[in-house]
């Protein structure tokens, strides 16, 4: 089955295209776009909400913690990674986004999470 996104919800949605292809405002790319639509699998939240987005948030930077998700990161001006999906601030870009994935409770994305970290590790 395909992986569909819809961002006909999405505020601005046109400013946000028109700041993609702003070569001097590198904020938003358009792999964002792919990255999010991917992480919406990956966490198990298939619709951002203002509600939700720190729960993104915590599992987008816990499943690059156990390894499972390369997320967008640049270096900010102190010359620091910045990982932009783990960010509330950036991702309040992307209320209103949702994909057909399916959703998962905290429990299933931590039982999910618990799974795929001893699969990798063999333990």
């Amino acid at each position: 089955m395909s992986l569909n996104w819809y961002a006909t919800k999405v505020k601005n949605w046109d400013a946000v295209l028109e700041r993609m292809r702003d070569e001097n405002d590198p904020s938003i790319f358009e792999r964002d776009i792919y990255e999010v639509s991917h992480l919406t699998m990956l966490t198990g939240i298939n619709h951002i909400t203002k509600k939700n987005i720190k729960d993104w948030c915590y599992r987008v930077k816990f499943m690059r913690a156990i390894g499972r998700c390369e997320t967008g990161a640049r270096k900010n001006e102190d010359g620091e990674w910045y990982y932009d999906l783990e960010d509330p601030e950036f991702m309040k870009n992307f209320i209103g986004f949702r994909t057909n994935a399916s959703s998962q409770t905290i429990k299933q994305f931590a039982n999910k999470c618990f799974d795929l970290y001893c699969l990798e590790n063999k333990i």
